[in-house]
């Protein structure tokens, strides 16, 4: 006899459609930066992908692995199972997700020599799939920690051509502000600020249009920098200011950490001196702790050419 509380078995296809509609419902909120978000439906869908095993488990494994990384989890207990996927081989989407995901989380741990080879790995197979948005997204991936290697011209060289295959729709805006904003801050390192301010301004209508507040933050610094470099201080202030503003709101350490510096070297380069104080000390007790002469310290040396924002 049925209960009649019981629900019967969904058959594959029913499982198939709900595990994509989950699986693309944690795609859109991770392109927003909407992280928690993400990891609810991304973990629903690994409930799916459970019933429905190969490839859908190793798939949903790499989606939820991500959102994971970027919220701070324990890496050794994401990296092992990644790289033991990227081994097996047995699927082309799985392994181009794991060796992505490889990249992106040992670029938090700042060992951009492995992150660079997974992300050369994910590069490869993102050419294999044939999709010009996953292409586009591993030569971002690459420009990125090429940057971070202060590699500038070779990464330009990635992010020029994340440029050139990045789709033009609305699912991937996001995907295409991201290249824009590393590519205007290559410019702006490589003085070519005349380059660099469209691509910024371009790519902050676009993430003030799709509510992306994360990537905002990061446009924010960059046009902050740029506008420093430029000797135009108000401006840069302005941009500064709204930089760590929303980095504040989303949790962006690394963002509030620039724009703290940034802010501190606009108010010197103007001759505030206390101004300029207040956030190096800031900046010192915040992330620095154990350096107490650090505000001491970048209010008597110009630094600013040594420091990479992205590494």
């Amino acid at each position: 006899m049925m209960l009649g509380s019981e629900k019967r078995p969904m058959d594959r296809t029913t499982l198939e459609v709900r595990y994509r509609g989950l699986r693309d419902q944690g795609l859109e909120a991770t392109r927003l930066g909407r992280f928690l978000e993400a990891k609810i439906a991304f973990s629903q869908a690994a409930e799916v992908a459970a019933e429905l095993g190969e490839p859908y488990r190793d798939r949903a494994f790499c989606n939820l692995s991500s959102i994971d990384i970027e919220l701070g989890a324990d890496l050794e207990a994401i990296i092992p199972r990644l790289r033991q996927i990227l081994v097996k081989g047995a699927d082309l989407e799985s392994t181009r997700l794991a060796a992505y995901h490889l990249a992106r989380a040992y670029e938090l741990r700042a060992d951009y020599k492995k992150a660079l080879f997974y992300a050369r790995v994910a590069r490869e197979r993102s050419e294999r799939t044939g999709l010009r948005a996953w292409l586009g997204s591993s030569h971002n991936q690459m420009g990125q920690l090429l940057i971070a290697e202060s590699s500038f011209a070779e990464a330009r060289a990635e992010l020029e051509a994340a440029m050139e295959l990045m789709p033009r729709d609305d699912e991937n805006v996001v995907g295409l502000a991201s290249v824009k904003v590393n590519l205007g801050y290559c410019f702006f390192v490589q003085k070519e600020p005349l380059r660099a301010f469209p691509l910024l301004f371009d790519a902050l209508r676009t993430l003030r249009r799709v509510g992306a507040r994360g990537l905002q933050s990061l446009a924010h610094e960059t046009l902050c920098f740029g506008y420093l470099e430029s000797n135009r201080l108000r401006p840069a202030v302005r941009h500064g200011l709204r930089a760590l503003q929303l980095a504040e709101q989303e949790g962006e350490q690394q963002t509030v950490k620039n724009a703290l510096f940034l802010l501190g070297e606009a108010a010197n380069v103007a001759g505030d001196s206390d101004e300029a104080r207040a956030y190096f000390t800031r900046l010192q007790k915040q992330h620095f702790p154990e350096h107490d002469f650090l505000a001491d310290f970048l209010l008597a040396v110009d630094v600013r050419d040594l420091v990479n924002l992205r590494a």
